[in-house]
């Protein structure tokens, strides 16, 4: 039917018709093959599948570089229908170091770039002039005690980091004496140890009244092996005396027997559940017991070429969390990792486990190894540089690396780094709370937020 004097008629109408059908088998399939990740390559005239770049990190004004090209749009970013390839990301931000990383986009898959904190650029912050060393803050950030070294003596000094002010705790005469620092983990109480093993010297420091010193010794006696805080509000200590092992209250006074006939080649507490170290008496062999003082079960079992608790002190048990055990080989520089899927021989001698997402560091001058609990340790860095330590300084586990000449910031779910103390230090400490690296070199004691 046709209207008179209308301009719209049915030919005109079919072939409307007609392109709009054509349109739609045109354009339904381009948008179906985009949706699933395909894109056109012009160069190579065929269909290639694509990839994807996630990017989301602090702060969100970070500038994001892409094979050198700015990235529009502020984080968090999302790049769709990108082709596959290597590419480098940059991220910046004037008040930040840059962060770099060299990746690869597969087809189908999708790159997160998270859980980064740039580090911010400041200067160093002088709090005290001397040469400095054994840097280690309280859980709380409050305190900072460490070593003051001369000629003829060392001093232990405590400093309040809110108020910046210092007490002299402890002088010692022999500069060579065996001297670590210990926090109780839920309040401001600091273990002064110094000596050697079976023969420690304890002196316990309430950091609100530094002058009210407490020696162990006016507690209990005897020959203190080693010690442990217990995990609890008020302070409390594991003390393994003669063999004896001791809970010891520095605020009642009150001194309670764990458990009067230690035979333990070396123990752990992990949140007050006794892990232990001891020797089998009929094979000779050395177990690792888990709750020692409760339904005990034993870990794991191997041999050694020691055969008796007299010659058995070369293993000690460094650390225990979950189903996971690290013990150390004190002749050389050997760790085990033990955990329910196998044992792991590791060629590094110090470890930490980070208060963040229960990941440990264990590392040696050459070497630093990763492990989140459960499966194999992996190796995070290689180097010829040498590595003294390590700290965690974020709640995503990036941490500084003290090496011999600087300290550099690690990520290490990226395998990237960044220097940002540009010359020798001889210790370090960190509130990752609030973001503030305190460390000693031979000129004094600074602090650096980042």
């Amino acid at each position: 039917m046709e209207y008179p004097g209308a301009h719209f008629t049915r030919p005109w109408r079919r072939l409307l018709l007609s392109l709009t059908m054509l349109g739609f088998f045109i354009i339904a399939p381009a948008v179906i093959i985009s949706t699933i990740g395909y894109k056109y390559n012009w160069i190579e005239k065929k269909l290639k599948a694509t990839g994807a770049l996630s990017i989301d990190v602090a702060p969100s004004q970070a500038r994001v570089y892409l094979n050198g090209t700015k990235l529009p749009g502020n984080l968090p970013l999302r790049l769709n229908h990108v082709p596959p390839g290597n590419y480098t990301v940059r991220l910046t931000n004037a008040e930040f170091y840059d962060w770099q990383k060299d990746l690869t986009i597969r087809s189908n898959e999708t790159v997160y770039l998270k859980d980064i904190i740039l580090i911010k650029k400041n200067e160093s912050i002088a709090l005290r002039s001397g040469t400095f060393t054994a840097l280690t803050l309280s859980p709380d950030g409050r305190y900072l005690v460490f070593t003051s070294s001369s000629a003829k003596n060392r001093e232990v000094w405590l400093l309040n980091t809110e108020i910046a002010t210092a007490n002299a705790v402890m002088s010692l005469v022999a500069t060579s004496t065996a001297l670590t620092f210990s926090w109780s983990p839920k309040n401001d109480y600091a273990a002064i140890i110094t000596g050697n093993s079976p023969s420690l010297k304890i002196t316990l420091v309430p950091a609100a009244t530094p002058e009210r010193t407490i020696p162990l010794g006016a507690l209990v006696a005897g020959s203190v092996k080693k010690i442990e805080w217990a995990n609890s509000t008020d302070p409390a200590l594991y003390v393994n005396i003669d063999k004896k092992l001791l809970l010891v209250s520095p605020l009642t006074k009150e001194v309670q027997v764990i458990k009067k006939n230690n035979n333990f080649i070396d123990w752990f507490f992990e949140n007050n559940r006794l892990w232990a170290l001891q020797m089998a008496s009929s094979t000779r062999e050395i177990t690792i017991v888990k709750d020692a003082l409760g339904f005990s079960s034993i870990i794991h079992t191997f041999a050694t070429e020691e055969t008796t608790m007299a010659t058995s002190t070369s293993w000690q048990l460094n650390e225990a969390n979950g189903e996971t055990a690290l013990l150390q080989n004190t002749k050389k520089q050997e760790q085990i990792l033990i955990n329910n899927q196998g044992s792991f021989k590791l060629p590094s001698g110090t470890s930490r486990i980070s208060p963040f997402q229960n990941w440990w560091f264990i590392w040696s001058p050459w070497e630093l190894w990763g492990y989140t609990g459960k499966g194999e340790p992996f190796l995070l860095n290689r180097s010829g540089e040498k590595l003294n330590n390590v700290v965690p300084i974020d709640e995503f586990n990036t941490v500084a690396l003290i090496w011999e000449n600087r300290v550099t910031a690690f990520f290490p779910n990226y395998g990237t780094q960044q220097t940002i103390i540009n010359r020798p230090i001889n210790s370090l400490a960190a509130n990752p709370k609030q973001r503030i690296i305190y460390f000693a070199d031979d000129q004094g004691l600074w602090k650096l937020p980042y």
